[in-house]
């Protein structure tokens, strides 16, 4: 018999299980953090992050976003 095309369920570890913890708290409390709908949406609000934080403000922050993007 062929053990290579069998699933494992393999149970998560204690961080693992932290994490998801951690998030399901996040999501019913946007106060604890920030969650993303897509990783193209969290990659959109850090790049938008960095550049606030750089100095950009206004059309100059519009126009460098759509940049970079």
């Amino acid at each position: 018999m062929n053990n290579k095309n069998k699933t494992q369920n393999e149970v998560p570890n204690a961080e693992t299980i932290e994490a998801i913890k951690e998030i399901e708290a996040m999501k019913k409390d946007p106060f604890i953090g920030k969650t993303y709908e897509s990783v193209d949406e969290m990659i959109d609000d850090l790049i938008m992050e960095d550049l606030i934080n750089s100095g950009f403000e206004g059309e100059e922050l519009v126009h460098e976003f759509k940049r970079v993007k």
